[in-house]
């Protein structure tokens, strides 16, 4: 055989392998774009937009409508509803911002005094230390985990004269305190003369306005007080208006104020003869 025609056989060979390999793609390609119809319906028919009702998608698996949204002839629509029963269970209340603080660990920094705040102000005596006074709590951050760091200072008190430096603090608390103290030893006597020229008059208007306390001990920020006004039953030079605060409404406390009073108590529009 020559090389010619050897040639020639080989060219065919090739030539028609390679027709069926175009051909066997064409197929392939066919059978791909087909598959990604079907694909992409499927894809729309889970994850789009449905109706209310429920359908199947086919009752014959192997084939799937490439052409219809909606339920075919073959489409089974099921309107049963489906119901879940939930078991009861209990939820615990919310700890208050308070209850939650008070959980919280306390750590003390002390913070010492000086040598030359040892020295008492009003005579020159060297002052011994007898205590500590809170400044100021902190709520620290640790990471997992939350506790108080309470800031203390030493308090001294001269051993000679009894002087307390804490009475110089211009902290919060004891400003309190002061106001408390100022108001018992000369708030007090002033408020008691003031109260006999109202019981002197004929008529004494009274009345009580709400109001709240914050850091009251013993009770809650939002607990309602009252603030009893008593004043004289006319304008004049002597005129006096006294405010007396008390933590409810019980009838006892404007009693006792008005303990001894004869003549005529107005409250509102309501006048009455004590």
């Amino acid at each position: 055989m020559s090389s010619n025609n050897v040639t020639n056989e080989l060219n065919e060979t090739q030539n028609n392998e390679i027709t069926q390999l175009r051909n066997e793609n064409a197929v392939l390609k066919d059978t791909v774009a087909e598959l990604q119809m079907q694909l992409n319906w499927l894809k729309k028919q889970v994850f789009g937009k449905k109706s209310e009702k429920s359908c199947s998608l086919m009752n014959d698996a192997d084939q799937l409508s490439m052409f219809s949204d909606g339920p075919s002839e073959n489409t089974v629509v099921s309107n049963k509803e489906k119901t879940v029963t939930v078991p009861e269970h209990t939820r615990k209340a919310r700890r208050t911002h308070d209850e939650w603080m008070n959980s919280l660990e306390v750590k003390e920094k002390l913070h010492k005094l000086d040598p030359e705040d040892l020295v008492c102000d009003k005579c020159g005596s060297e002052m011994k230390i007898i205590g500590t006074d809170k400044v100021r709590d902190e709520l620290v951050y640790v990471p997992a985990r939350y506790f108080i760091r309470r800031h203390m200072a030493e308090v001294a008190k001269c051993t000679k004269c009894g002087y307390d430096e804490s009475q110089d603090s211009e902290c919060e608390e004891t400003m309190s305190n002061w106001v408390i103290h100022m108001s018992k030893n000369w708030g007090e006597p002033v408020m008691k003369a003031m109260k006999k020229e109202p019981l002197k008059s004929n008529v004494i208007h009274a009345g009580e306005s709400p109001l709240t306390v914050l850091r009251e001990k013993g009770r809650k920020a939002t607990a309602e007080s009252k603030m009893w006004v008593y004043c004289n039953g006319r304008i004049r030079d002597k005129s006096i208006v006294i405010f007396d605060y008390i933590e409810t409404r019980k009838s006892e406390h404007p009693v006792n104020f008005l303990k001894g009073y004869a003549g005529y108590l107005r409250g509102g529009i309501t006048l009455f003869l004590m």
